[in-house]
């Protein structure tokens, strides 16, 4: 939403309405609608990939592409174990019920309960399917 509120207003152009002091161009809009179609391109392909494939198979595949910087010196299984452990938390952080009127409080009770969480970790797998994501993607990115 923001991005029809940012775009037209700073993108100079031939202009399209005008409101006290803020113009609105012709060109800001046509950039705005293409950058959220692009956005909303590149999230439905991440919702499909994310509804279609388990949780580790998601971080199979970031961890494919991060591999490559073993040879740089990182730490890849340490970094594969942060990975895991982040998107358990935040599955078992959604089932939790969550207090809005005081998500301080709310949250460091749910950091610091004595619940003892179980997570399994597996070992690292390439995942063929994120290579269809990634290409997918790119293709997306290049044809907008």
């Amino acid at each position: 939403m923001s991005i029809f509120i940012i775009y037209p207003l700073s993108i100079p152009g031939e202009i399209a309405a005008q409101f006290y002091n803020f113009s609105v161009t012709y060109d800001g809009f046509y950039a705005g609608l293409k950058q959220s179609l692009l956005l909303m391109n590149i999230f439905l392909l991440a919702k499909i990939y994310l509804v279609k494939t388990q949780e580790i198979e998601v971080v199979n595949s970031i961890m494919y592409f991060v591999y490559p910087f073993k040879y740089l010196g990182l730490n890849v299984n340490k970094l594969y174990k942060i990975i895991i452990l982040t998107f358990s938390y935040f599955r078992i952080f959604s089932r939790k019920k969550f207090n809005y009127r005081s998500p301080v409080k709310s949250f460091g009770a749910f950091l610091f309960s004595q619940e003892n969480l179980k997570i399994k970790i597996d070992t690292f797998e390439l995942n063929h399917f994120g290579y269809l994501f990634v290409f997918c993607y790119f293709l997306v990115l290049f044809i907008a």
